[in-house]
């Protein structure tokens, strides 16, 4: 936590002393959605992999409209459970002159299979589900028999692991920005944060029973590692090459750095992780 939030401080203060001489420049901002600006992906069927992939989200994607929410709850468990594996050793193209002529307006309109990203509907239904995620923490810590593999399980911890492998991409990470996935995010950091501190508050007070109870270990171990895959989703965004970061400063009202407009390293969250060290 200290090392990425001295990162965080870091890098955001640079981009924003990069943000004002632009400014200062003249150089015009842009406004709007990135992920408009950008060609749609769509996956290449010719592709046994994206065909799956393809299949699953369809089925999930149709579960989800038709409001079955039981058959949508375990398509998406499938469907994070393919994805990951897909892109445990996926990266996407590193040319990112696609990327950058897109944002200032060229580029086409259509990019079939995905070197570049995935579907933009895809990662915005995921985002979706970080909402859930984010009000759902509380009710997972409730479950006092749960074991630390049980908690992991449910927690959600394999939604923040799909959606930190497709931030790899900077297009997703565009469409992950529009469809508020950072400030999703962000809350479920601050809401475990909170948490951490109900645990180690509970387990200070003299003769507490928590102190050497396997279930209040379980919560911390699994808050913990709710903690780490928030960072691993967030940790594209401290790139100072990051032309994402780049272009929502450009086109916000502020010219935020993206970890500045949605509250991450502000005073008071950066006073919680250094009362939680």
């Amino acid at each position: 936590l200290l090392s990425w939030g001295s990162q965080v401080l870091s890098t955001v203060g640079q981009k924003e002393a990069s943000g004002a001489r632009e400014r200062d420049s003249g150089q015009a901002e842009t406004s709007g959605r990135l992920s408009d600006r950008l060609p749609e992906v769509v996956f290449d069927e010719s592709c046994s992999a994206e065909l799956k992939l393809l299949q699953i989200w369809n089925k999930y994607y149709s579960a989800r409209r038709e409001k079955k929410a039981e058959e949508a709850k375990l398509l998406l468990q499938v469907l994070l459970k393919e994805l990951v594996s897909k892109l445990e050793g996926w990266r996407p193209n590193a040319d990112t002159s696609l990327l950058d002529g897109s944002l200032r307006g060229a580029g086409s309109k259509v990019e079939k299979g995905l070197a570049f990203g995935h579907p933009k509907s895809l990662t915005s239904s995921l985002c979706a589900e970080l909402v859930n995620l984010g009000q759902n923490v509380h009710y997972v810590l409730e479950r006092e028999l749960l074991s630390l593999p049980d908690l992991q399980a449910i927690g959600g911890l394999r939604l923040l692991e799909g959606l930190a492998l497709l931030c790899r991409s900077q297009y997703n990470q565009a469409v992950f920005l529009d469809a508020d996935g950072l400030q999703s995010t962000c809350r479920i950091v601050r809401n475990a944060i909170n948490q951490l501190h109900v645990c180690s508050t509970t387990a200070s007070v003299p003769g507490s029973a928590d102190r050497d109870n396997p279930h209040h270990h379980n919560k911390v171990g699994y808050l913990h590692s709710l903690l780490g895959r928030c960072m691993a989703v967030l940790a594209p965004f401290l790139d100072p090459d990051n032309l994402i970061s780049r272009d929502h400063g450009r086109s916000g009202a502020k010219g935020e750095h993206p970890l500045v407009a949605c509250d991450v390293c502000s005073a008071h969250v950066v006073a919680d992780y250094v009362e939680l060290l």
